[in-house]
């Protein structure tokens, strides 16, 4: 395989994946920051990283996956909010390069954990410890 082929869609470069957003339209302002009734700009293109979700934040990820907007922030390293000011199109790419980026990871996680409850719930049990069914 020639190794100066083009990378693939999924491309990670330091532990994420770059990818440009688009904005909503915001209200335009006048010169003293007063929002002009009916009038709106678009922001400009970002340029933002889709990052690999290290396993100690493991939590944080497996919580978010069904809360969209907070999902692509922690995505981005974004504060609250910021996932709201994107168009929609914008959100679900984040959201897809995401979850191809980490799920495999965090699937791996469950079942490990998952693993370890299992023999922990067998060992209690053989000590004669009473657990939850």
């Amino acid at each position: 395989m020639d190794t100066a082929t083009k990378p693939t869609a999924l491309a990670v470069i330091n532990g994420a994946q770059p990818l440009t957003v688009k904005f909503k339209p915001v209200p335009k302002k006048d010169a003293n920051g007063a929002e002009i009734i009916g009038e709106f700009e678009t922001p400009p293109p970002e340029r933002v990283l889709v990052r690999l979700v290290p396993l100690s934040k493991a939590g944080d990820y497996l919580a978010l996956v069904g809360d969209l907007i907070p999902f692509v922030e922690l995505a981005c390293s974004k504060p609250a909010g910021w996932g709201d000011t994107l168009e929609d199109d914008s959100v679900y790419e984040i959201e897809e390069i995401f979850r191809k980026l980490n799920d495999p990871r965090f699937d791996r996680y469950v079942r490990r954990q998952t693993e370890a409850v299992g023999k922990m719930t067998q060992m209690a049990k053989a000590a004669g410890v009473s657990t939850i069914s």
